[in-house]
């Protein structure tokens, strides 16, 4: 189970910043970072992540509105992780 899902965002967040230091560019882990720290109250950086994500995935042909599939945001959170108004 995804440890978003479990309630443990905290932990989420240690895993997410884990792989982004081998993976800087990886988008799931981006969106990842930012549902866990949106969760924990730090807007400020999770929005720092979500930005991060936008520039990374804005050619991808694919969307994604988590980055596990066991957890799915409101769905206007995940159009506006894309830059997309709902």
């Amino acid at each position: 189970m995804c440890v978003c899902v479990a309630g443990r965002v905290w932990e989420a967040e240690q895993v997410y910043r884990e792989d982004l230091a081998l993976y800087p560019a990886n988008g799931w882990s981006l969106l990842g970072l930012y549902h866990s720290l949106e969760r924990q109250g730090h807007a400020a950086e999770a929005q720092l992540a979500l930005g991060r994500f936008q520039s990374v995935w804005r050619h991808a042909d694919t969307f994604i509105g988590s980055s596990c599939p066991s957890f799915d945001p409101a769905p206007k959170d995940a159009g506006r992780a894309h830059g997309r108004r709902s």
